[in-house]
């Protein structure tokens, strides 16, 4: 046979058999958990043109695959079962059998390094990773990755919870996902796609992005607009989810520090639509975290005096309080002022976990949040702020430093406030301030031993402010 036949025999044998055999994405695989009670979207490739089976509970749902050898189907919805494991059987020109399948509540964990951060780095990890087997739980690790392009795969596989694969995994997703399964029962799946020192752009699409003029950055990997979405979010948005839960911000310096609260607080708005969208769930629940106190931030923005995390957390507080089915827990009392990377992370899986159970799963008589302000009343030279998620009460836990609460005129010169609680308010005022007009609640950096409110189920009150201002010097 001459070299120019077999040339034509091998181009024609590569095209009829591009696709032998059918595949999947990895975040479809042995151990995975499937979300419960809505339609379930399974993917992959195959020969143009082959019939694809998959079978599934008793289902067996069809299609063929295109022209592009993609295919896709869905299963019709299921309940959660936490007691059985379940095969699935995917069949065309050959056979993939997935095993030891869970049905419960698959969750998307995500952000940055405080998201990131390993179990085996949090408080008594030799402990917690001693007891952290249970087959219940189950966990997917998306390796961190970057692309100019949209990604069709990630690199990660569905592990059982246990003490060898716990270790490596998201200290705050684990946690969260060890206490609103020790409440509800329900299996769960915790994907991680985490990727630290990232800006908020970086998980933005491209569309998303243009929508609001945002800027359009091409610095340094990471931290280049879409690239970290295209590669570890829109992989897996085909994924049936239960909700979100998001913790970044800290690297917010890519904005104008004049700008910087306004434009986070049009980015993130923005997000959360479009991964809703992604997502195919437009009311898909959204939680996050809003940013602990750090001081080591200190002195990395042009201006010393501008308030570094207190801008993301106003606009972090402007999201929960105005973008529906969305929730926040508090950290700023659990940090460490010299190190942004706080180990304690155990509490921040708590919190979390008690805003799923109201937010997501809609227990009742819970006190999931600490106060949240509502509105104010100005009373000659006094501020009166009224607090909703009071629980049983509020109370200061007292700090040596004085109270967290600050005050301005109309000259927009910040200084400390005098509080002092009246049921579920707290007013507000200070000597040198005769005719309040802004008032602001833990707007430093620095939160050294501060007066913090709290109910009297020991949750603190959501940091809140007015306006970026000055401090006074």
């Amino acid at each position: 046979m001459s070299k120019f036949k077999i040339v034509i025999v091998l181009l024609i044998f590569n095209y009829t058999n591009s696709y032998p055999n059918i595949s999947m994405p990895n975040i479809i695989g042995t151990n995975m958990v499937l979300q419960s009670n809505t339609k379930v979207k399974i993917w992959g490739k195959a020969d143009p043109g082959e019939k694809i089976s998959v079978t599934f509970r008793g289902q067996k749902e069809t299609t063929i695959a295109d022209s592009t050898a993609n295919w896709s189907l869905y299963l019709k919805p299921f309940t959660s079962d936490n007691f059985n494991t379940y095969t699935m059987t995917v069949a065309g020109n050959n056979k993939i059998e997935l095993n030891n399948i869970l049905c419960g509540d698959v969750w998307l964990v995500s952000g940055q390094s405080n998201m990131e951060m390993r179990v085996k780095d949090s408080n008594n990890s030799i402990e917690e990773i001693s007891k952290a087997n249970n087959n219940k739980i189950r966990l997917f690790h998306i390796t961190k990755s970057t692309s100019i392009d949209l990604l069709i795969n990630v690199e990660g596989r569905w592990e059982e919870c246990s003490t060898e694969t716990v270790s490596d995994f998201s200290a705050v997703g684990y946690f969260f996902g060890k206490d609103l399964f020790k409440k509800t029962g329900i299996p769960l799946g915790l994907i991680q796609s985490s990727y630290g020192g990232t800006i908020i752009n970086a998980w933005m699409s491209k569309e998303s992005l243009k929508s609001v003029n945002a800027y359009d950055l091409s610095g340094n990997s990471p931290n280049v607009s879409s690239e970290v979405y295209n590669a570890m979010i829109y992989p897996i948005h085909n994924v049936a989810l239960k909700s979100i839960l998001w913790y970044q911000g800290e690297s917010a310096g890519n904005i104008p520090d004049t700008e910087r609260e306004e434009a986070y607080r049009i980015l993130f708005e923005k997000m959360i639509s479009d991964w809703r969208i992604r997502f195919n769930n437009p009311n898909l629940p959204f939680l996050f975290i809003q940013l602990s106190g750090d001081q080591v931030m200190k002195g990395r923005i042009p201006n010393e005096t501008a308030e570094w995390y207190s801008v993301v957390r106003g606009a972090q507080f402007w999201a929960y309080k105005n973008i529906p089915n969305t929730g926040m827990a508090v950290t700023y009392d659990i940090g460490d002022l010299n190190n942004v990377h706080y180990t304690n992370k155990q509490e921040v899986g708590r919190r979390t976990a008690l805003v799923a159970r109201e937010i997501v799963y809609g227990e009742k008589n819970v006190v999931f949040s600490g106060p949240i302000f509502d509105h104010a009343v100005i009373k000659r030279n006094k501020v009166i702020l009224y607090f909703s998620n009071c629980g049983s009460g509020l109370v200061f836990k007292k700090g040596i430093n004085g109270s967290a609460f600050t005050i301005a005129g109309k000259n927009k010169v910040i200084v400390k406030a005098n509080a002092i609680i009246k049921g579920n308010s707290v007013v507000v005022s200070a000597p040198e301030v005769t005719n309040p007009f802004e008032v602001n609640y833990v707007w430093f950096d620095a939160l050294d031993n501060l007066s913090y409110l709290y109910n009297k189920e020991g949750l603190p009150a959501a940091s809140f402010g007015t306006g970026v201002l000055k401090l006074k010097k």
